[in-house]
């Protein structure tokens, strides 16, 4: 129970961080200010991150191992269907022509 409230907690002060972060700005955002967004108190903010720059981090990490997760889960390259080939031996069909005299741009 103890690690699910840290956890919610912190989740908290992370979002209310970057939404901050993000309207105004890294150096516009005070610690006062996030901690107040999520309701705690500036103690607490101390409790879960060393800085702002450490919300941002730790945002950053948990982003890298979320996008590793599912790079990790996608089929390998070789499972996959091969593209056809067109007449001209190349795997896309040619690029469409754009009849002239319809469009100023193209006449």
């Amino acid at each position: 129970m103890a690690q699910r409230k840290r956890q919610l907690v912190s989740n908290e002060l992370s979002e209310a961080a970057l939404q901050l972060l993000a309207l105004k700005g890294f150096d516009a955002v005070t610690i006062d200010e996030i901690a107040a967004t999520a309701g705690v108190s500036k103690r607490t903010f101390f409790r879960y991150f060393a800085s702002k720059e450490d919300v941002v981090v730790q945002f950053l990490a948990d982003m890298g191992t979320g996008m590793r997760a599912a790079l990790a889960s996608r089929p390998s390259r070789s499972s996959l269907p091969r593209p056809c080939s067109t007449p001209s031996g190349s795997p896309w069909p040619p690029a469409p022509t754009i009849p002239t005299g319809h469009c100023a741009w193209f006449s």
